[in-house]
């Protein structure tokens, strides 16, 4: 799953969206452009599952 997360600003963010995914899925690989905001999230969990854990996080998709 592709997302870009407008409020993904610095590093700090991009250790909270890594944490929030690998709470979910501890086996997810999580790789994030933050120049770009983008991330790319490999998980067997529902994308749906982890967009919502992003939103309730601080970090909704665009």
């Amino acid at each position: 799953m592709d997302l870009v997360l407008k409020d993904m600003t610095c590093g700090g963010c991009a250790k909270a969206v890594t944490r929030i995914v690998t709470r979910i899925d501890p086996s997810a690989v999580v790789e994030i452009d933050l120049p770009t905001q983008k991330v790319a999230i490999t998980s067997q969990h529902p994308d749906a599952e982890l967009r919502l854990a992003l939103s309730r996080g601080g970090f909704p998709p665009a």
